[in-house]
């Protein structure tokens, strides 16, 4: 229950944040939260499918510019590459290995089921 506040409180006050931020460096910010909430997933094994929709659901939005309830255009080609370069140096960080490996599941989980 708590890690599901900290996810509705996480899109209210991050959303806003990125909102604030211009493309692609919202991606970067994203890409922090979500590693946040991977990181404090990660000392609390009892997440739900609900919390993981929830996160899925702000990376969609966040990094992907594809809102679920709301048909937003096709990123340009520009921003498709400025979207992997992002993605390129946040995997190409220090940051510890199984948690880049979570965010990674993360960033992708239904992209493969699309």
């Amino acid at each position: 229950d708590s890690l599901h506040l900290e996810i509705v409180h996480m899109k209210t006050m991050d959303l806003a944040a990125n909102r604030k931020v211009e493309f692609p460096a919202s991606v970067t910010e994203a890409l922090k939260v979500v590693q946040m909430q991977c990181e404090k997933m990660s000392t609390n094994s009892l997440s739900i499918p609900q919390e993981l929709s929830q996160i899925t659901d702000y990376v969609d939005e966040n990094i992907f510019g594809h809102p679920r309830f709301n048909k937003q255009k096709k990123l340009s080609s520009i921003q498709q590459m400025q979207l992997i370069q992002a993605l390129i140096d946040y995997f190409s960080t220090d940051i510890d290995f199984s948690i880049l490996c979570s965010v990674f599941m993360l960033v992708f989980l239904n992209k493969g089921r699309q």
